[in-house]
């Protein structure tokens, strides 16, 4: 899923380049899905690793967090093209915003609820629960509002493409 994600960016990129000046709407729109496809993809990695703790494997937990480190690397490094149709300029930014949240979230929330994961039963405390319970719910908000000017972006783009 992730190399499709990576792939149809370049695609796109390189067919706006090519055509150059005004693109079409089809072009708009074909820009609009492989940002929202790049967008799915690091919905589908976030998944990944929150799916991991419940697996109470530290080894899967770590494998995870590593995998959406690097995925995350990985997008930041496409999402730089500047190729893109100025009318995707606003949901491209929300997006490299989202995985900037995303970047912070893994270096310390991800991060620390993987430790509180690896600490035994026997030394689990009420304290460590609430502390996991505040991360979690941190990291909830964090990403509502990353997803939630993803989403205002795209609908601007939908709003102007059925004005024209």
């Amino acid at each position: 899923m992730h190399r499709f994600v990576i792939k149809s960016l370049i695609a796109v990129a390189t067919i706006v380049a090519i055509q150059g000046c005004k693109p079409s709407p089809e072009q708009i729109n074909a820009s609009v899905g492989t940002l929202m496809a790049v967008n799915k993809g690091i919905d589908s990695a976030y998944t990944e690793l929150h799916n991991s703790y419940q697996t109470w494997n530290p080894q899967v937990m770590d494998k995870a967090l590593e995998g959406m480190n690097a995925y995350l690397v990985e997008v930041s490094k496409i999402l730089k093209d500047p190729n893109y149709p100025d009318d995707c300029q606003e949901l491209k930014n929300a997006i490299v915003d989202k995985v900037i949240v995303l970047q912070q979230i893994t270096s310390n929330e991800s991060k620390e609820q993987v430790r509180i994961y690896k600490i035994p039963d026997s030394d689990f405390t009420e304290e460590l629960r609430k502390q996991w319970d505040n991360i979690d719910e941190s990291v909830t908000k964090k990403l509502e509002n990353a997803n939630s000017k993803v989403l205002k972006a795209k609908d601007d783009i939908n709003n102007q493409n059925n004005k024209k």
